[in-house]
């Protein structure tokens, strides 16, 4: 079964949300973990990419962008729009829950302190739990 990870982060702003996302696609990455960032548009996917290159110095995270060569495809993917079918763990950066939840091995939200995320944070809560899926939440 599919779990949902919700982080709750001690930051209100959007960069904080990337960069913890990116430092957790790191992680998950480390560890053997199949990874994609999912965003609602190309263009917030596109300063995901440019965000991966550096943000930490002592560390690379190898990472390609939906549709691009797939003799590139290593990594963490970054994807829009629907997000291809994958056995991945989420990092999901959208708006919206992904189309068919329960084909990911994990979903991971991104709470921040503002009035805005921390409601959208509970109503995606609520969405998942009558769904039926296992919750857990983090905070950071």
């Amino acid at each position: 079964m599919t779990k949902i990870n919700f982080y709750l982060l001690s930051q209100d702003d959007e960069i904080a949300r990337r960069q913890f996302a990116c430092r957790l696609a790191d992680k998950l990455l480390r560890q053997g973990i199949a990874v994609q960032l999912y965003t609602s548009r190309e263009e917030d996917a596109i300063q995901l990419d440019q965000l991966l290159w550096g943000f930490t110095p002592e560390s690379f995270v190898p990472h390609y962008l939906m549709g691009t060569d797939p003799v590139a495809e290593s990594g963490v993917l970054i994807s829009w729009g629907s997000p291809p079918d994958a056995p991945a763990t989420l990092l999901n950066l959208s708006d919206n829950v992904p189309e068919a939840p329960a084909r990911f091995a994990a979903i991971a939200e991104f709470v921040l302190q503002d009035t805005s995320s921390r409601d959208h944070g509970r109503e995606l809560w609520n969405l998942y739990k009558t769904r039926g899926f296992e919750l857990q939440h983090h905070q950071m």
